[in-house]
């Protein structure tokens, strides 16, 4: 698998799998290039006229999809650069798979691709809005226009859970940047 690239704005160090990393300046940890945290980019405003809203091009889990249990890398990634902002909602009548009133996301350095980790039970159907009733959190292009409203649902199976991050990540066959 080819290194990820990522950036990650995190208020303190992060613990994942007994890894805690804390650096100053840009490293490859394990084929992984880490890099501190960066300044968040704002979306321009006004927006910009020339340039059409974001799409969601692809995601991982895919919608509709049945994947195993335990860890998840949830992956979205978009047609346009992105500011910093937004939230994932849950999708009523199913759970949320990244609960909790702050998710970390990773921004990939293109800016295109965001990454979160969540825990998943088994048997279980989640579901997530984004850009859902919630215009104080929502996710915004560089240019300045938000994400058309987007829902994401998919279901886990019975099957052994996802206790490693690296094995969770193989798991997204199209990981993009």
């Amino acid at each position: 698998m080819p290194p990820i690239f990522a950036e990650a704005v995190v208020s303190q160090p992060t613990a994942l799998s007994g890894l805690t990393v804390a650096i100053q300046r840009r490293a490859v940890i394990s084929g992984v290039t880490v890099a501190p945290p960066a300044k968040c980019l704002g979306a321009r405003k006004p927006p910009s006229p020339d340039v059409p809203p974001p799409k969601v091009v692809s995601s991982y889990p895919k919608p509709g999809a049945v994947v195993r249990p335990g860890l998840l890398v949830l992956r979205v990634t978009f047609d346009l650069p992105m500011s910093c902002d937004g939230m994932l909602r849950t999708a009523s009548p199913w759970r949320n798979p990244c609960p909790g009133a702050d998710r970390e996301f990773l921004l990939s350095f293109d800016r295109k691709t965001i990454r979160t980790v969540c825990d998943l039970e088994a048997d279980t159907q989640y579901g997530v809005w984004m850009n859902h009733d919630m215009p104080q959190h929502r996710f915004v292009s560089l240019a300045g226009l938000p994400l058309e409203p987007f829902e994401l649902t998919f279901a886990t199976s019975s099957d052994k859970a996802i206790a490693d991050v690296s094995e969770a990540l193989a798991q997204d066959a199209d990981p993009g940047p």
